[in-house]
């Protein structure tokens, strides 16, 4: 904020010459990611099964091949409890 752009209330206290009043960044949400990697033993993959896959991915556009896997694993929690807040603030 040093560029003077930014949220002119919190420019001005600090003596910054508010070139232009934004309030960049007040709606920032973090996002944190966990990385679990993981081995399936054998071959589980059916032939059969993964055609039925590709074909559903590539005429209607769903099935298993529309989403990679971390995407059914998003959680949505409430780091302070103690706030007694229902908006979750870490996804």
């Amino acid at each position: 904020m040093l560029s003077g752009v930014g949220p002119s209330e919190v420019l001005r206290p600090l003596q910054i010459p508010v070139i232009h009043h934004l309030p960049v960044g007040e709606n920032l949400q973090d996002h944190v990611s966990v990385l679990i990697f993981f081995k399936i033993p054998g071959n589980n993959l059916d032939p059969k099964q993964f055609l039925d896959a590709i074909y559903q991915f590539l005429i209607h556009a769903q099935g298993p091949l529309t989403s990679h896997g971390t995407a059914s694993l998003t959680g949505f929690i409430n780091t302070q409890p103690h706030l007694n807040s229902s908006d979750p603030d870490v996804e």
